[in-house]
């Protein structure tokens, strides 16, 4: 399920990472320290979340000469345990260690941002977290990767399907 956060984490807006290279550097650390303070919050393994996308989430107030309200979009991939080793927990998309589907983690951060006294406002990650933002989860699916990059869509091409038509074709 592919869920969006909006924030105003003051570094990634100064540094704005989401004009920034997947490579680069600071992009890259921001990217791993959302998937680690997503795990420690919601007691899963880091594996379970992928930083998709970062967008420029910024809200303008008014005319031109008003203020924006600046911020960063996450869109975040919350995903089933996959292990050959969990035999009927791996068929429901359950993890074995913390019994939590993926729906299960988005519900449990869900509850979490709406309480001011939970674990997640201890994070300096999700202290400037838009609680009132909560859009409804995407439904995604892993594609098998093109030209070496990794996507998750709402629905796959069926890239090999068509490679495999035009070979009979001609």
């Amino acid at each position: 399920q592919l869920v969006s956060f909006r924030m105003r984490h003051s570094t990634a807006l100064e540094n704005r990472l989401f004009e920034k290279e997947e490579s680069d550097p600071d992009r890259r650390y921001f990217v791993y320290r959302l998937g680690y303070e997503l795990a420690r919050v919601l007691d899963a393994a880091a594996t379970r979340f992928t930083v998709a996308t970062l967008t420029d989430a910024t809200i303008s107030r008014g005319d031109s000469n008003s203020t924006q309200d600046a911020a960063l979009m996450a869109n975040v991939i919350f995903k089933p345990e996959v292990s050959e080793a969990l035999g009927i927990a791996a068929e429901l998309h359950i993890d074995e260690a913390t019994g939590r589907s993926a729906p299960g983690l988005l519900r449990l951060f869900r509850s979490l941002q709406q309480d001011e006294d939970s674990l997640m406002w201890d994070s300096p990650m999700f202290t400037e977290l838009d609680k009132t933002f909560a859009q409804e989860p995407v439904t995604v699916r892993y594609c098998d990767s093109i030209a070496g990059t990794v996507r998750y869509r709402s629905v796959c091409p069926y890239y090999h399907l068509v490679a495999s038509m035009v070979g009979t074709i001609v």
